[in-house]
């Protein structure tokens, strides 16, 4: 395994950053926007900045909050959380005293979809949410007032939405700590190694047990374990399970500059990012005073695994706009080679290309709101994967 690299917290000056209030203020990231939603005083307000000026674009009232205090007077912020996929251009999933919304990125306009209402926030308990990478998921969670573990009313709630309607999905009876869902809301993980469908029913993971876990994209599963002398592994370390039957691909060992993380204040899943693609494993430790990178040659682990792999490294796009080019690129490994897709479910005039790239020139009077693709992936072992995600078609602007 290649040598961790420490980036340490700058002592004079940073390079770039976002201006924002000592308190009274949420935030979220996704592909190429951080939005901000703000109060203090008269002003409830969302901010739109981009990620690549680190300039702010936009700011916009609440939606429907200068309405509901004209009407009712001042509504307190108590509570109010926010979350955005972060490989997405929104939407923005909002709870706040008006109740749970979905925001717009481009306009930081209501998107008015039924069913987005059955969320049930409880605001004297701050919820939590998480969003899938691609944004077309959410799930929120409460924990208790007096351990951080304890679950009180609400539970798990998972929210996916096709078109112009919303899901909500309620499981009570569940211990209450960090989870997020994958593309789709397919499955949701929690951190405690349970894993649920998008009915919120339990998944047979025996091979999770113990661990603290978290998805990678569809295709993997990170979880971080501590000592397993059956193995000659002293200290935390994690382990990277393929994500459908959760057999062990390879293990990174020795996170020894992680030790105590949990006891900084942070919840689990923001300690740990695990990025394929990148070859890179990012880990903010207890003090929260660094970046630790930890390189990991995935192709060279997978390959010493000794198993048979085929995996999807990306994530789709979530929205296609009326009227233009849909383009995605998949992104596989696989140590059999000879990776060939085929189109098992779209839209009429969706194809796709020897090498993944499926393109779908949208019509421009396309009257579906959503449209769900499944893609065959299959290799030279001649055992196919699918590929399933539903996309948002959306009028253009």
């Amino acid at each position: 395994m290649t040598p961790y690299t420490e980036l340490n917290r700058p002592s004079t000056s940073a390079l770039k950053y976002i201006p924002a209030p000592p308190r009274n203020f949420v935030y979220t990231a996704g592909a190429h926007d951080v939005v901000i939603v703000r109060w203090g005083g008269d002003k409830k307000t969302m901010e739109r900045w981009s990620l690549a000026t680190f300039t702010k674009e936009m700011s916009a009232p609440i939606p429907g909050m200068k309405e509901k205090e004209a009407k009712d007077g001042r509504v307190g912020m108590g509570g109010t959380t926010v979350a955005m996929g972060s490989a997405s251009d929104g939407p923005v999933l909002l709870c706040c005293p008006l109740g749970p919304m979905l925001v717009d990125v481009d306009s930081l306009e209501r998107i008015e979809i039924a069913g987005v209402g059955n969320l049930r926030p409880i605001y004297d308990r701050r919820p939590h949410l998480r969003a899938a990478e691609d944004g077309s998921a959410f799930v929120l969670w409460h924990t208790g007032k007096n351990t951080r573990w304890q679950v009180i009313v609400g539970g798990l709630q998972l929210l996916t939405f096709r078109g112009n309607t919303a899901k909500a999905i309620h499981y009570e009876k569940t211990a209450a700590c960090e989870s997020r869902p994958t593309s789709g809301g397919h499955r949701v993980y929690s951190c405690n190694g349970t894993v649920r469908t998008s009915e919120l029913k339990p998944v047979q993971a025996g091979l999770l047990k113990g661990a603290r876990i978290l998805p990678v994209g569809n295709s993997l599963v990170l979880a971080v374990r501590g000592s397993d002398p059956s193995k000659g592994l002293k200290g935390l370390h994690a382990v990277i399970h393929e994500g459908n039957e959760f057999g062990e691909l390879f293990t990174i060992p020795d996170l020894h500059e992680m030790k105590d993380y949990n006891k900084s204040g942070l919840e689990f899943d923001k300690h740990f990012h695990f990025v394929p693609a990148a070859n890179v494993l990012v880990m903010i430790p207890r003090l929260k005073d660094r970046l630790i990178v930890r390189c990991v040659d995935v192709d060279q682990e997978l390959d010493k695994s000794g198993r048979n792999y085929l995996l999807i490294t990306s994530v789709p796009p979530a929205q296609a706009v009326r009227g233009k080019m849909y383009r995605y690129a998949i992104a596989t490994k696989s140590n059999s080679g000879d990776v060939r897709f085929t189109i098992e479910s779209g839209p009429e005039g969706m194809s796709v290309t020897a090498e993944g790239v499926i393109t779908w020139r949208v019509p421009a009077d396309h009257e579906a709101n959503t449209e769900a693709i499944i893609v065959q992936v299959v290799d030279a072992s001649g055992e196919p994967l699918y590929h399933s995600f539903d996309l948002n078609v959306a009028a253009a602007r």
